[in-house]
């Protein structure tokens, strides 16, 4: 099942959620990206490791939160203590836009992170990281069109 999320413009003083506060006088997110039902979801973490021989600790980017090797002494297959979830992130562009980007199911050695929003204004774009991380969570799957 293909579900279509498709948010255009909005102009002058928008409210979020009844707060009653404006989101912003005069914005445009910009959407244009499909969402299907799949088991597979957008990932991309920042892996943290301890190795248990040497003590090193080390970060990993990895499309998984997989085992890796220490690189310092070599000890083999330790499994991360700690993943922070990349798969959806805020990147600011200037003057007071912002993009909020996804890592597809596809990415593997890097993120290959593609745009899902460009907004105006940091509190609309984490609202729609925030619509973006719920959604992969009950196994949503973003696609480019």
């Amino acid at each position: 099942m293909a579900i279509a999320l498709y948010l255009i413009i909005f102009q002058a003083n928008s409210t979020c959620f009844g707060q009653g506060q404006p989101l912003n006088k005069n914005f445009t997110l910009i959407i244009s990206t499909n969402a299907t039902r799949g088991s597979t979801a957008m990932s991309w973490f920042r892996n943290h490791y301890i190795c248990e021989q040497c003590d090193e600790s080390w970060n990993d980017e990895w499309s998984c939160a997989c085992d890796d090797d220490c690189q310092s002494c070599g000890a083999r297959h330790f499994s991360p203590y700690h993943s922070d979830d990349l798969s959806v992130i805020i990147e600011e562009m200037g003057d007071g836009r912002y993009a909020v980007l996804y890592s597809p199911s596809s990415a593997e050695h890097n993120p290959d992170y593609r745009t899902l929003a460009e907004v105006t204004g940091n509190r609309l774009a984490k609202m729609i990281e925030e619509i973006a991380i719920n959604l992969t969570a009950d196994g949503f799957q973003w696609k480019s069109n």
